[in-house]
């Protein structure tokens, strides 16, 4: 379920980052804040929070840890403040209070483009980075920069650039906030000394950076261009070659295509030629041997059969009778297959089964699927080969119609493909 109050909720996510890192204890103590305070989350413009450098938040949003804040500041050449707070502190409700969502303070720190990070001490890390930086007091407010380092009588240069600087806690203050980290000390800190102290050195890195970015970016337009240079050259004297060896590898091509699919058509046509004679030794196999004896007229009377009648494809009905009690539908495709035989008058000599084929499955061999489908006349209802397909031909009353398989070779039965041949 969506907060009621998504402002106030954000607000609170980000000032966790400087009292529990979303601990419960933690969230209770920020709520706690814009509770106690006549600051109204909803009614405020953007803007009345730090940006914290911290874990979560939005995707877009800086995050990490104090490490890789340092290392930010370092590849960015910005000034970095550090704010470490004690919720068990009797000033830390009015430091949150007063100074962290102070408008004034905010506006001063982004005009000044100064990053911060916040930590709790009773957290690991906040505990850590406040034995790194001596903090004993709380709030403690740190101010971080790259300075240059005052070269040697030796050296003969007095230029400082990136690659003598270091980076340089530029001062702490700590105590209460209605004091030294009172909204007034700070702000008249950071426009007073820190940004005079930090604002030209890193200025000056800036500008070496982006002349080098800028060096670097010229060199590889040059290289680009050097190499695009030499891609157009060697395209060109490699033209003809290419064009003539495209031309005979397409001649190639297109002779071998041919051959393939002659011989692919002929391998087919042989293909068909023996499936067909196939099919109609298994048709006449599945005739003498796979068919139980039609049940009699009183077995039918008696409703103990069911008479199925097929129309075929050229309009013909066929009617044998199957028992009402059958498994599944596979006997009566398998008679439907025999319906497809010439009727040559070969009934009398010996029936083989074709290898490849089987006695007991349908379909028997071959492209794994029946060599027709039966659907029942009105409504129009696929049969197929299980139980629910014989209970369809028995909800049916036996009235079915019969289509060949698209694979099939189309000209009608067996008797028509061979007059063809």
């Amino acid at each position: 379920m969506a907060s009621p109050h998504p402002e106030r909720d954000a607000a609170i996510d980000q000032l966790c980052a400087i009292t529990a890192t979303e601990t419960p204890m933690g969230r209770r103590s920020i709520e706690q804040v814009l509770r106690s305070t006549e600051w109204n989350v909803e009614e405020c413009p953007d803007g009345y929070l730090p940006d914290f450098w911290r874990q979560g938040g939005d995707e877009d949003a800086p995050k990490g840890t104090y490490k890789e804040f340092l290392d930010h500041l370092k590849a960015e050449r910005k000034v970095g403040c550090v704010v470490l707070c004690c919720s068990d502190h009797e000033d830390d409700l009015e430091f949150k209070r007063n100074v962290l969502t102070n408008e004034e303070f905010v506006k001063c720190l982004r005009e000044n483009d100064i990053l911060i990070w916040g930590a709790d001490v009773r957290e690991r890390e906040g505990y850590q980075v406040s034995q790194t930086l001596q903090a004993t007091t709380y709030p403690a407010i740190s101010f971080f920069s790259l300075m240059p380092v005052t070269p040697s009588s030796s050296s003969g240069s007095s230029s400082s650039t990136s690659s003598n600087s270091k980076f340089t806690i530029l001062t702490t203050v700590q105590g209460s906030p209605s004091t030294t980290t009172s909204t007034p000390s700070l702000i008249q800190l950071i426009t007073t000394t820190i940004v005079p102290r930090t604002r030209p050195f890193l200025n000056r890195l800036r500008r070496e950076r982006h002349a080098l970015e800028e060096a670097r970016r010229v060199r590889e337009e040059q290289d680009r261009a050097l190499a695009e240079t030499e891609r157009r050259d060697r395209d060109k004297i490699l033209a003809i070659r290419r064009a003539n060896e495209a031309r005979a590898r397409m001649e190639r091509e297109e002779a071998l295509r041919v051959a393939e699919a002659r011989e692919i058509e002929q391998r087919e046509r042989e293909q068909r030629e023996k499936d067909l004679v196939d099919i109609r030794e298994w048709r006449r196999y599945a005739k003498r041997y796979l068919l139980r004896q039609e049940p009699g007229l009183e077995q039918v009377k008696a409703k103990q059969a069911i008479r199925v009648q097929i129309r075929l494809p050229h309009g013909a009905p066929a009617v044998r009778a199957f028992p009402v009690h059958m498994d599944t539908a596979r006997e009566v495709y398998i008679w439907a297959e025999t319906l497809l035989l010439d009727g040559d008058g070969d009934e009398d000599t010996e029936a083989r089964l074709p290898a490849g084929f089987s006695a007991t499955e349908y379909p028997a061999a071959g492209r794994g699927q029946p060599h027709l489908e039966l659907f029942t006349a009105y409504p129009r209802k696929h049969v197929s080969l299980d139980a629910q397909g014989w209970r369809t031909v028995v909800d049916a009353g036996g009235s079915l119609v019969m289509e060949r398989a698209p694979w099939e070779q189309p000209g009608g039965d067996d008797s028509e493909e061979e007059e063809e041949g």
